[in-house]
C-alpha cells in the first residue's frame, strides 16, 4: 500500500533492497504484494493473517472468521481471493515468481552479500549507479528512480575493455570503452550487469615482443620481404589469441605471408588483405586471411578502446608510433571489400589475384545505393568475421579458407538462381583468391541481410524457460494427475494440454520449421543442371560404407568411455554402463537398416551442420543460414552428398541440447525445481520431435529421398541420430566432460525407444 500497489515501484524498491549493502529482510506477504489493515491500532495493522489461498480465512485458519485474533484483508485491491500464494504460484509472471528469481540470482553472486560498494557518476540525478565488487566478481547496478524515461551516461573508464552481461538474460551489451557509456532507461527501470573480460582472457592490448617493429612508409606500402618477415611473428601472436583461429591445439612449425593485396589506404599508408600460410608439426597446412591496417593518434586510441580484440601491436613507421590492427575494423577496408565485389574488380600481386564476383541481381540493386555504404563488424560469429552494410547486405569473411569453392557459396548461389525456395539469404556476390599453383580459394560471400529477432536457439531457450515456469506454476495439479507414470505424461494429460504447456505459438513455429526444412531439401534435390547437386539413389556399396563408418565411430567412442569411466561422476558412469551393455543393440540397428537390403532413398546436397543456431527467427518465419557444413571437416567432405536424414538428426539433437541446457540454466536462476522438472524434459523433447518430424514428412510428401515404408523412415532417422549422438559423446568426452550427460541421456533414451519397438 505504501507504493500504491504499483508493480514497477515494488520491483524497483526490492531491487534496491537486494543491491545495497546489508542483509535484506522480506516481511511475510511482501513477496505477493499483500496489503495490510492500517485501521487496526498499534502495530496490528501489519500483523494480518498470511493469504495462502482463496479458501476460508485466506487458507490461514479453518476457525470461524470471528474467532481470528486479527481479521483477514477484505479491501478490494488486496482481497485474499485475488492476492494469495496459490494464485501467484499458478502465474509465472506474478510478483512471487519475480521475487524468487531475483533472490536466487542474488544468492548466486557473492558480491551482493559481502562486496564493497562504489558509486558511479551517471550525469543524471534521477539515475542511481554503483558497483558491488568481491574478488574477481564485479556487478554493475543501474536504476532509474524517475517515473519518466531517462538517459544515463556512466563514467566506466576504469572498466574499459570489459563486457557488461545482463544478469537475468545473460545477454551481452556493447563493450565498455574510454568514453562515457550511454544507457537509455525506461521509467522505473533497473539493470544488474556482470562485468567480465572478453573470452575470460586478459584484455588484449599491444602484443608484448622482444623487439620493435620498425619500418618506413615506402617499405610498408611496397610490402618488402623483410617487412613480411617481421610481420610473421606479430601475426602468429595475434592469431593464437583470436577466436576464429582453429589451430590453437596444434603445434605451429612455421608461419609465412603467402600473398598481400593493398585494400584501401589511410593517411597514405596501405591496408592489406594477407593470405597467411600456417605449417604445423603434424597434419595438413592451412590458409588464413588477415586484413591489416595502421592507425595513429585519436583514431588509434578509439580502436584500442572500442575494439581491443582487433589490436595486433604498436609499430613505428618513419619514427612515428602507429597501431597495427585487424583491418576488418577499418571502414576503408570494409568499403573496398564491397566495392571489389559489386564492381567486379581484380587486384593482382606477384603470386596471384583477388577477384570480385557479383551475383546476377547485384548490378540492378547497387544502382539504388550511393557508395560507400556505412558498415560495421558483427560480434556473433565465432569461426569467421561478418560485416553488415547498412542493414542491406551481409558479408562473411572465411578466416580459414581452403582450396576450392566453399560449399556455402555453391549452395546459396544455386538456390538463388535455380530454385523458387527463399527461406535463406539470397546470393549477391563473392570474393575469390587464385594463387599460382594453389587453385581457387573462396574468401567470402555477400548476401542480402535478413532482419531477424535472433536465432532459433535463442527462441527455443526462451520457450523452454516459459515451459518450465508453467510446469512449476501448476506442479500440484500435474503431479496429482501424472503420479509415478512419468513415462506416459502425454498420454495422461493429453496432447492438447501438452501443447498448452509447451506453448501453442512455439509448437506452431516448430511445425513451420519442419516445413521449411523439407522445402530446403526439396529445393536442393531439384537442381539438375549441376552434377555436384544431382540426386543419387542409395546403393548397397554406399550403405555398407555408412555402416562401417558408423560402426567404427561407435566402437572407438565406447572404448574411450570405458577408459574414461573411472574419472567420471557416478551418474555418468551409470549412463555409460547402460550404453556399453547395449552396444550390440546399436550395431544391430545399423546392420539391419544399412546392410541387409537396399533402401529406396537417395543422397542430395544437404546443409551439413543443421541445428537451431543455423536458423534465424524473424518473429513469424525462419531463415536458414550458414551452409558451410561442419568447419572441422575438410572442404571435400563438406561437399559430399548425404541423406537428408543427416540434417534431421542434427536438428533433433539440437532440440535435446536445448532442453537439457535450459534445465541447467533454469536451475541456476531458480534452484529447487530440478526434481519436479526432470520427467518433463524428455516429454518436451518427444513432443517437439514429433511436431517437427511429422511436419517435415508431410511437406516432403513422396520425395525420392524419403523411403515409402514408414518403418524404414523411422530406421533411417534412428541410424543418423545414433551417429550424431555418438559423435557428440565423443566430442564432449574429450572437450567438455561436464556436458557428457546430455548425449548420454539422448543415447539411453534412443535405446529405450528401440527396445520398445522390438
Amino acid at each position: 500500500p505504501l507504493l500504491l500497489n504499483d508493480r514497477k515501484s515494488i520491483e524497483l524498491m526490492n531491487i534496491l533492497l537486494f543491491s545495497l549493502p546489508g542483509t535484506p529482510i522480506i516481511y511475510y506477504g511482501d513477496e505477493i504484494g499483500m496489503g495490510d489493515n492500517f485501521y487496526l491500532g498499534d502495530r496490528d495493522g501489519v500483523r494480518t493473517p498470511m493469504q495462502w489461498s482463496a479458501d476460508k480465512n485466506a487458507g490461514f485458519s479453518t476457525a470461524e472468521p470471528q474467532r481470528l485474533f486479527l481479521p483477514v484483508i477484505f479491501n478490494y485491491d488486496y482481497h485474499y481471493q485475488s492476492i494469495n500464494v496459490d494464485n501467484h504460484e499458478k502465474n509465472p509472471t506474478s510478483l512471487l515468481w519475480w521475487m524468487r528469481r531475483v533472490i536466487a540470482k542474488r544468492k548466486h553472486y557473492k558480491a551482493f552479500s559481502r562486496g564493497r560498494i562504489q558509486f558511479i557518476d551517471a550525469s543524471n540525478l534521477k539515475v542511481l549507479a554503483f558497483t558491488r565488487t568481491y574478488e574477481d566478481e564485479i556487478i554493475l547496478v543501474v536504476i532509474n528512480i524517475s517515473r519518466y524515461s531517462q538517459l544515463a551516461q556512466l563514467d566506466l573508464r576504469e572498466f574499459s575493455g570489459y563486457i557488461p552481461t545482463e544478469v537475468f538474460s545473460q545477454n551481452d551489451f556493447p563493450q565498455i570503452g574510454d568514453t562515457l557509456y550511454t544507457f537509455p532507461l525506461q521509467f522505473k527501470n533497473y539493470f544488474w550487469f556482470e562485468l567480465h573480460k572478453p573470452e575470460g582472457d586478459k584484455l588484449r592490448g599491444a602484443v608484448s615482443l622482444d623487439y620493435e617493429f620498425k619500418s618506413t612508409r615506402q617499405q610498408w606500402n611496397s610490402m618488402y620481404e623483410s617487412t613480411k618477415q617481421m610481420l610473421n611473428e606479430l601475426l602468429n601472436e595475434y592469431m593464437q589469441k583470436s577466436r576464429w583461429f582453429r589451430g590453437k591445439a596444434r603445434k605451429v612449425k612455421d608461419i609465412s605471408i603467402a600473398d598481400a593485396f593493398p585494400f584501401g589506404a589511410t593517411d597514405g599508408l596501405n591496408s592489406y588483405i594477407m593470405i597467411v600460410n600456417i605449417t604445423y608439426i603434424q597434419g595438413k597446412d592451412e590458409y588464413y586471411q588477415v586484413p591489416l591496417s595502421l592507425s595513429a593518434g585519436d583514431s588509434a586510441n578509439s580502436i584500442r578502446s572500442n575494439n581491443p580484440e582487433s589490436v595486433i601491436s604498436d609499430v613505428e613507421i618513419d619514427g612515428n608510433r602507429c597501431l597495427l590492427f585487424d583491418g576488418m575494423y577499418d571502414p576503408q577496408v570494409r568499403n573496398k571489400i564491397f566495392e571489389v565485389i559489386v564492381k567486379r574488380e581484380k587486384l593482382s600481386s606477384k603470386e596471384g589475384r583477388i577477384s570480385g564476383v557479383p551475383g546476377k541481381q547485384m548490378n540492378k540493386k547497387n544502382r539504388k545505393y550511393e557508395l560507400p555504404l556505412s558498415s560495421r563488424v558483427l560480434s556473433a560469429d565465432q569461426s569467421n568475421t561478418s560485416l553488415l552494410y547498412e542493414n542491406l547486405f551481409f558479408f562473411k569473411m572465411y578466416r580459414n579458407p581452403d582450396v576450392g569453392d566453399n560449399p556455402e557459396i555453391e549452395i546459396i548461389k544455386e538456390l538463388t538462381e535455380q530454385t523458387s525456395f527463399r527461406s535463406f539469404p539470397t546470393y549477391e556476390g563473392a570474393l575469390e583468391y587464385e594463387g599460382d599453383g594453389k587453385g581457387k580459394i573462396s574468401l567470402g560471400i555477400l548476401v542480402d541481410f535478413i532482419p531477424n529477432e535472433g536465432n532459433a536457439w535463442e527462441f527455443t531457450r526462451s520457450a523452454i524457460e516459459s515451459y518450465f515456469d508453467r510446469i512449476l506454476a501448476e506442479k500440484e495439479e500435474l503431479t496429482s494427475l501424472v503420479g509415478d507414470r512419468t513415462d506416459q505424461i502425454t498420454e495422461i494429460i493429453g496432447r492438447e494440454r501438452m501443447t498448452e504447456l509447451i506453448g501453442p505459438f512455439f509448437c506452431e513455429m516448430m511445425e513451420l520449421l519442419g516445413r521449411r526444412t523439407a522445402e530446403m531439401h526439396l529445393a536442393l534435390a531439384s537442381i539438375k543442371n549441376n552434377k555436384e547437386f544431382v540426386e543419387e539413389p542409395f546403393s548397397l556399396l554406399y550403405q555398407k560404407s555408412l555402416y562401417q563408418s558408423f560402426r567404427n565411430l561407435i566402437k572407438r567412442t565406447i572404448s574411450q568411455m570405458k577408459s574414461a569411466s573411472p574419472n567420471l561422476s557416478e551418474d555418468q558412469k551409470e549412463l555409460i554402463d547402460g550404453i556399453i551393455k547395449n552396444e550390440d543393440v546399436l550395431l544391430s540397428v545399423l546392420k539391419s537398416t544399412l546392410e541387409q537390403k537396399k533402401l529406396d532413398s537417395s543422397k542430395i546436397r544437404v546443409h551439413g551442420d543443421y541445428h537451431l543456431g543455423q536458423v534465424l527467427f524473424t518473429g513469424k518465419d525462419f531463415i536458414i543460414i550458414d551452409f558451410e557444413g561442419e568447419p572441422i571437416r575438410s572442404l571435400t567432405s563438406r561437399k559430399l552428398k548425404h541423406s537428408p536424414f543427416k540434417d534431421l538428426a542434427g536438428m533433433l539433437r539440437s532440440f535435446h541440447y536445448a532442453i537439457y541446457m535450459g534445465q541447467l540454466e533454469y536451475h541456476s536462476r531458480l534452484p529447487g525445481g530440478s526434481g519436479i522438472l526432470q520427467p518433463w524434459i524428455e516429454t518436451w523433447y518427444k513432443s517437439v520431435q514429433e511436431i517437427f518430424i511429422s511436419s517435415y514428412l508431410e511437406a516432403a510428401g513422396d520425395a525420392s529421398f524419403i523411403p515409402q515404408d514408414q518403418q524404414k523412415v523411422s530406421d533411417l532417422l534412428s541410424v543418423f541420430t545414433i551417429e550424431k549422438v555418438i559423435y557428440e559423446a565423443d566430442y564432449e568426452l574429450n572437450n567438455r566432460p561436464d556436458w557428457l550427460h546430455i548425449p548420454l541421456n539422448g543415447l539411453n533414451e534412443l535405446l529405450n525407444n528401440l527396445a520398445r519397438q522390438k
